[in-house]
């Protein structure tokens, strides 16, 4: 095959790296609003470097009221030790919704991207006696039967941390 065959299909997959996805209509795919209303169960586990690090069990009390998605989360992990936070969350787009939580830093984006649900944010947790701030490079990924797999990419300073796994489905639902 000749270079002139080949160059356009590399600068359209270069396009495409540098470019990154980008929501739109078509892309929603995932209905949160729908899928987030009453309790959603979830279980998970913290890993670093292989090692599991924790377990936790997550309810998640969630509603939507025309405007506002709210998603109340309760962490009870298996040292016994347990968290709470509230996300609130507004649509400003198609596949696009906006807000935050106690422990987030700032406003938090969120994308619905070829039915996936995609977020970056720098959240604060308690660590021994302090607090420590992790990024957060998650997604959400309804897979069969109601079941969402929720991936979470940690990092300090841009370095790689940990990984957080919840699998979530609705109250009942099994």
């Amino acid at each position: 095959m000749r270079f002139t065959h080949v160059l356009p299909v590399l600068l359209l997959c270069l396009s495409a790296c540098v470019s990154g996805p980008q929501a739109s209509p078509a892309d929603e795919g995932f209905d949160i609003t729908g899928y987030f209303d009453g309790r959603i169960l979830g279980k998970g586990i913290i890993e670093r470097n292989d090692r599991v690090l924790s377990r936790f069990d997550m309810i998640v009390d969630a509603g939507f009221d025309g405007s506002e998605l709210t998603l109340d989360e309760t962490f009870l992990f298996d040292n016994g030790s347990d968290f709470r936070r509230v996300w609130r969350l507004r649509k400003t787009a198609p596949g696009v919704w906006t807000g935050g939580a106690e422990n987030v830093e700032g406003t938090t984006t969120i994308r619905i991207i070829d039915g996936v649900v995609h977020m970056h944010y720098v959240a604060a947790f308690p660590y021994n006696d302090g607090m420590i701030s992790l990024r957060f490079n998650q997604r959400l990924i309804p897979m069969q039967d109601n079941v969402v797999l929720n991936r979470s990419r940690l990092s300090k300073f841009g370095v790689p941390v940990g990984t957080v796994t919840v699998i979530f489905e609705p109250e009942g639902a099994s």
